[in-house]
């Protein structure tokens, strides 16, 4: 076999091996990528609960001072039901 042949096929097999490699890194790419595009999606997800929880945890807050102005008694009965009783 001469030099040219020789240096013909590595130079082909070294394509290929190329070639392959850069399929490999291309799926683990996509594969990476779907991940990460579900990741986004759950933490999207959770910070729409977060902000509704906040919301309404401020509506009770602000319910809560409105009922200590207008029936401080009433007030008194939920604040300690709330620091005794729940958990």
């Amino acid at each position: 076999m001469n030099i040219k042949a020789i240096l013909s096929l590595a130079s082909v097999g070294l394509l290929l091996y190329t070639m392959y490699e850069q399929n490999e890194a291309i799926n683990r790419y996509k594969t990476e990528k779907l991940t990460l595009k579900k990741d986004i999606k759950i933490v999207d997800s959770l910070q729409t609960e977060l902000f509704k929880a906040q919301s309404m945890n401020g509506k009770y807050e602000l319910a809560l001072k409105h009922l200590k102005e207008v029936s401080p008694s009433s007030f008194s009965i939920i604040e300690a039901f709330i620091e005794h009783e729940t958990e």
